[in-house]
């Protein structure tokens, strides 16, 4: 089907576009009315997946600068800064250039996870399974890297189990690492609501923490990704304080959630002003959001 907002394919039912992050809205809507503010979801949202998966590569794609050759580290960057523009495509032809002129094999692991993570955010998962495939080839068996690696593969693969076992083996090695601690906190967070036997939002909050205390290169998205966390674990203040700091030019999807957070402290007038600017954004927001805005 075709994206309404970025006009790109994506996959049939999705809940959200892959490439610009507008949550895709329900055939058969229960709408609320103007009467009360709509309840901010307690568990998970058509939006958050997107949030997880920038958040994700980001951290990722920032933690390799300075260790790749000058001309990769130039194509990395250009990758992730077509990223944060919603031009994937473009994303992923560069960090194949910059796979080619990768020196070591420790450049070129981190690359082609990077690639890995947005052919994954983009529903290509043979491509995705194909790019992390490769870089576990080239990883020290029973190095964090190797674990970290077969976790993500085990996913793709729909084994929860195993990512979750390679997820530890990797944080046993390095417990302080805000990569795994990351993907941890993601997983346990669950927000494509694939595992949810594994859902532990108070595991996800902690490992969150850890990974924005250890994180010294990207605090950016380590910090949206602890507040999404709060969020998840209804610390609505929290998630507010840490979103507040965010550039909300650059992060447009920010205000929802600080919409959200501020319909459930009780403060609508506030609330509303935050979802009307994430619409206003080109954020495509849920119907029962637009019905209230409206």
């Amino acid at each position: 089907m075709i994206c309404k907002n970025c006009k790109k394919d994506v996959q049939d039912g999705a809940k959200f576009c892959t490439a610009c992050g507008s949550p895709f809205t329900n055939p058969t809507p229960q709408t609320q009315t103007n009467e009360t503010p709509p309840e901010p979801p307690k568990k998970s949202n058509p939006i958050g997946k997107i949030i997880s998966a920038f958040i994700f590569i980001l951290v990722i794609g920032f933690g390799i600068y300075g260790s790749i050759s000058d001309n990769a580290i130039d194509k990395n960057n250009n990758a992730i800064d077509s990223l944060n523009a919603g031009d994937t495509q473009t994303a992923i032809s560069q960090l194949q250039e910059a796979k080619e002129g990768a020196v070591g094999k420790e450049d070129k692991i981190n690359i082609l996870v990077n690639l890995g993570y947005v052919y994954e955010s983009e529903g290509n998962y043979d491509e995705a399974k194909t790019a992390f495939t490769e870089a576990q080839s080239l990883a020290i068996s029973d190095s964090s890297e190797y674990f970290l690696i077969s976790a993500e593969l085990a996913l793709l693969e729909n084994d929860p189990e195993s990512a979750l076992a390679n997820f530890n083996k990797a944080l046993e090695l390095k417990p302080n690492d805000f990569q795994i601690n990351n993907s941890l906190s993601l997983f346990y967070l669950d927000s494509e609501e694939l595992f949810p036997e594994y859902e532990d939002f108070a595991k996800a909050l902690a490992h969150a923490k850890v990974s924005y205390e250890n994180d010294d290169i990207n605090s950016e998205t380590s910090k949206q990704n602890l507040a999404l966390a709060h969020f998840y674990n209804e610390n609505y203040q929290e998630a507010i304080d840490l979103y507040s700091t965010t550039n909300l030019t650059e992060h447009p999807f920010v205000n929802y959630w600080l919409g959200l957070s501020h319909l459930a402290l009780d403060n609508p007038d506030k609330g509303l002003t935050y979802l009307q600017a994430a619409k206003d954004a080109g954020v495509e927001l849920p119907d029962e959001i637009n019905d209230y805005l409206d």
